[in-house]
């Protein structure tokens, strides 16, 4: 089994990834690859430090018998013998621990990056990374920002069709924020207005039924507009048939005006949904705007905040090929648990 240049691993917890990435990073360094050279990412610290401490125990330990699985494996991707591997261990692990060792988060390496390309994004590479965040400068910086722009009735509209406090849609935009990679859609008109004739047909006609309508079924049909209607259980019925204040007196006709009504209240709240999230995103726009203007201002930024200007950075600001060019010069090997 010769070393395999480009290869990725997909197991579940406890088969061993962590097993093959060390030996995989320990039969570089026997490939004359440098540790400074080496870029190893985890998701945390811990398991980036828990990395560091595995490869400096196998070198150290590999010729004793509890480490012989792993001298096992290096035997069989380098195609050498134990005796061969054993003799170089001793000079692996000194340059090992002299060197510049790059094993870090996925976070610690995108923050690296924008400290090296932060003035293309309007960055001082001295910012700081924080948990605490500047929620309530960024809240205020939004308010006046809406108002400035003359946007609040906007704003107060939506949080009325969606029923959400002030605090429930600034924890939406953060979330909308985590995820946000692409440019926002522009806004559209508002939702249609509905045709209410096939409602009034289909009322006409259950109250005039010569079985007589009862009086919950004549409730069903109380409503005060389309928002009302949209919520009764019986719009949700494939037919007039299934509905049993309805069915002693469905008609094909009523059934036809009952399918007409509830064509209109699907183009309806398909049109409103459309309108809403297009508001919702034009919000959230300036919300982002308030956001990064904070930021800047501090010069300080969450994991999320790296993440998106990194994003940023590869995709508008950037020349990849410079990008890379200068990725290129520090490294020669990636590893990703």
């Amino acid at each position: 089994m010769a070393f395999i240049s480009h290869l990725g691993l997909e197991a579940s917890a406890g088969s061993g990834k962590t097993f093959a990435l060390t030996i995989r990073y320990i039969s570089l360094l026997f490939l004359g690859a440098k540790a400074n050279k080496i870029l190893t990412l985890t998701f945390t610290n811990k398991a980036a430090n828990e990395m560091k401490s595995r490869i400096f125990v196998t070198l150290k330990e590999l010729d004793s018998k509890k480490r012989e699985a792993e001298l096992n494996e290096l035997c069989k991707i380098l195609e050498v013998s134990k005796e061969q591997i054993l003799k170089k261990s001793a000079q692996i692990l000194r340059d090992f621990l002299q060197s510049d060792i790059n094993i870090s988060t996925i976070d610690k390496f995108f923050s690296s990056i924008l400290r090296s390309f932060s003035y293309e994004v309007g960055l001082m590479p001295d910012f700081t990374i924080s948990k605490e965040g500047l929620e309530a400068k960024i809240s205020d910086n939004f308010l006046r920002e809406v108002i400035s722009k003359k946007e609040y009735l906007k704003l107060v509209e939506f949080a009325a069709s969606e029923e959400k406090k002030l605090s429930d849609i600034f924890k939406l935009f953060e979330t909308l924020y985590e995820i946000d990679h692409h440019q926002l859609s522009a806004i559209h008109h508002p939702p249609s207005t509905i045709n209410y004739q096939p409602f009034y047909r289909l009322k006409e006609i259950l109250e005039n039924c010569e079985k007589g309508l009862s009086n919950s079924g004549k409730k069903a049909l109380v409503s005060g507009d389309i928002e009302d209607i949209g919520k009764r259980t019986w719009i949700c019925k494939e037919s007039l048939k299934e509905y049993i204040y309805f069915k002693k007196c469905y008609t094909p006709e009523a059934d036809n005006y009952f399918k007409e009504l509830k064509k209109e209240l699907r183009e309806y709240f398909r049109s409103k949904e459309a309108y809403l999230i297009r508001e919702l995103l034009y919000l959230y726009s300036l919300y982002k705007e308030a956001k990064l203007k904070v930021k800047k201002e501090f010069n300080e930024l969450d994991f999320k905040d790296v993440t998106n200007f990194v994003y940023q950075l590869l995709n508008t600001e950037l020349e990849r090929d410079f990008f890379y060019f200068r990725l290129d010069s520090k490294i020669d090997h990636i590893l990703i648990d």
